[in-house]
């Protein structure tokens, strides 16, 4: 299950944020050969081009939202089923009544861009102690 969600957040990265993330990854590598001092301020350019590509993804997700279901109440979030103590199945988001078949691929562009850029900030963090000359 965790490997089929992993994949469908993998399917869901738009070629933009594939090309971005590539390409500070590269940005990061040529920096840990050529300037290692320099890794800490451009895995802060990564993360903040996260947090930045992220909240906008999240605008799109409220728009989204408030397109297909203006009248927004707590039947958004599933709460009903979760209190009654039911499983929220997979089947549940693709329900005639429930919001999370618009949102689902919008959300998941979220986590993608997430996922992408805490990879990017991860690696930049292991040349950063790696490349750091030490005493």
């Amino acid at each position: 299950m965790f490997i089929s969600n992993i994949g469908y957040i993998f399917q869901s990265t738009t070629p933009f944020t594939a090309i971005s993330f590539v390409l500070l990854l590269a940005a990061i590598i040529f920096v840990a050969v050529k300037c290692p001092a320099k890794l800490h301020s451009i895995g802060t350019l990564t993360m903040v081009f996260g947090l930045l590509c992220f909240s906008l993804t999240l605008f799109q997700v409220y728009d989204e939202l408030m397109f297909y279901y203006p009248d927004c109440n707590y039947r958004v979030f599933a709460w009903d089923k979760m209190m009654s103590g039911e499983i929220i199945t997979r089947e549940d988001f693709y329900s005639v009544e429930n919001i999370w078949k618009y949102i689902c691929s919008p959300v998941s562009k979220c986590c993608a861009i997430l996922l992408w850029s805490t990879f990017d900030y991860t690696i930049s963090r292991i040349l950063y102690i790696i490349r750091t000359p030490r005493i």
